[in-house]
């Protein structure tokens, strides 16, 4: 069973993006050993969740297996520029300042299956 065949019917699939953080980009290791991926995948470009309502995070492992992470509602956004980085925030870089911050709410939709659904 695919994930969206879960979600049909509970969210606007039109209005949903899939995010894969894969393990073997280094910052993207660093900030999930750090516990900040969270925090870390709010960092985008202004474009990136326009017209978005959710995203659907996952964990990018071994080839193209990913593992849920979880199911965030998108909110509204500031310059990432004006956001206090927590210690331990792996290096996102310089070019980090032109993104903006997304505010990201952990949802309680398919929670259940959070490290399970492959």
């Amino acid at each position: 069973m695919k994930v969206q065949e879960l979600l049909q019917g509970k969210i606007d699939l039109e209005r949903t993006r899939l995010v894969r953080h894969n393990l073997t980009n280094p910052i993207v290791l660093t900030n999930y050993q750090n516990g900040l991926l969270e925090f870390y995948q709010s960092i985008q470009s202004e474009k990136r969740f326009r017209n978005t309502d959710m995203i659907i995070s996952f964990l990018g492992t071994e080839g193209t297996n990913a593992v849920f992470q979880g199911c965030y509602q998108v909110g509204g956004y500031v310059p990432f520029k004006e956001v206090t980085r927590p210690e331990g925030l792996a290096n996102v870089g310089d070019e980090a300042d032109d993104c903006v911050f997304y505010e990201l709410t952990k949802t309680d939709l398919l929670a259940d299956l959070k490290d399970r659904l492959v």
